[in-house]
């Protein structure tokens, strides 16, 4: 939690990027998951795929509402992009709206969605087969200001177990990274391409 480290109770914690979190702590500028996270696949409801087929566009995807928790980055986001947005508080229970069509679909990573298919894919939710959705979101360590000197010897740390081969291990070592990374590599859906507002 961010508070934690403001506090210093702990060192590091690792986070999406803002402008705010970068100007609020010491930020380690090395993107821990080399943007997997940065593509959007769309849960939906499973009898609505002939509805998001008609979607060539951003102003055809701000026909539906998105499904956000409150605190994410990524709210701030599709805020930033005029996408009309239902929020909430609890991850569990975003699911269970989605069913209850109290919004249209949900933008889930790629390293996140098959996971919660087999979860939450009883409630008649599927992914949606055309579409990604793409937008700068770069995942940072973060530290308190008075650390700069730890944040330094991480950037250090990290730039060496590239240079060696031992990050790219590591990271290829998690089947849902290794995943993700290879359904990026043979993208065969149209990308609606989001902005930030940094």
């Amino acid at each position: 939690d961010l508070l934690l480290v403001k506090q210093g109770v702990v060192d590091v914690i690792w986070s999406s990027s803002t402008r705010q979190r970068e100007e609020e702590f010491t930020p380690v500028k090395f993107n821990l998951l080399r943007g997997i996270n940065e593509y959007r696949a769309l849960l939906i409801r499973a009898g609505d795929q002939s509805r998001f087929d008609k979607v060539n566009s951003i102003d055809d995807l701000r026909q539906f509402k998105i499904g956000s928790g409150i605190h994410w980055s990524d709210t701030q986001i599709y805020h930033f992009n005029g996408l009309p947005i239902v929020t909430s508080y609890a991850f569990d229970t975003m699911f269970r709206m989605l069913a209850a069509r109290r919004f249209d679909y949900m933008a889930r990573s790629l390293q996140e969605i098959d996971q919660e298919i087999e979860q939450y894919g009883k409630l008649g939710l599927t992914v949606e087969k055309n579409l990604l959705i793409h937008y700068p979101q770069p995942i940072y360590f973060f530290l308190n200001k008075k650390n700069a000197a730890l944040a330094k010897r991480i950037e250090r740390g990290l730039l060496m177990a590239q240079a060696d081969g031992s990050l790219d291990e590591i990271f290829m070592s998690i089947p849902s990274f290794r995943s993700a990374e290879e359904k990026i590599r043979h993208i065969n859906r149209k990308i609606i391409e989001l902005h930030s507002d940094d």
